[in-house]
């Protein structure tokens, strides 16, 4: 079932399921999509769906379209794990990446102004919030969405 995401928020970066951050989200929003109901947030997929399908050798489409027939969260979990050619412990190295700043210069630029846009509203919602520490993009979406920020 979709989550209507005027109203409700996916699951944070750094959920994981069969090992995989981001799937979770990932998931949640395409379920939206594909319902109609992914309100402001970035149509499936957005750069954060990008980056996983990239790094773990994944269509958009051919995921797209197994999330749209209805397929459960662990039939999704175990057609990634059929599918890429990645190990456990790179997914662990993935969901390990979301705690850091981008590397790449440009990305560290682009990425720290939509942070600090995250960081700030937020600190206008919540004044008493810790936001010292919000230096990827990963983190901030927790912040925004009221996600726990995990421990690395």
């Amino acid at each position: 079932m979709a989550l209507d995401l005027k109203t409700q928020v996916p699951r944070s970066p750094f959920d994981t399921l069969e090992g995989y951050a981001w799937l979770p989200r990932l998931i949640d929003k395409a379920r939206a999509f594909y319902a109609g109901t992914h309100g402001d947030y970035t149509p499936y997929p957005c750069p954060g769906d990008k980056k996983f399908l990239a790094y773990f050798g994944l269509d958009a489409q051919a995921l797209g379209d197994l999330i749209k027939s209805g397929m459960s969260d662990a039939e999704i979990a175990d057609y990634v794990k059929q599918t890429t050619k990645r190990t456990a412990a790179e997914a662990k190295a993935y969901r390990d990446e979301l705690f850091l700043p981008a590397s790449n210069l440009f990305m560290r630029f682009v990425l720290g102004l939509l942070i600090r846009q995250i960081v700030t509203k937020a600190k206008k919602e919540r004044p008493s919030l810790n936001t010292s520490e919000i230096d990827s993009m990963a983190k901030a979406l927790c912040i925004e969405e009221g996600h726990p920020i995990p421990l690395a």
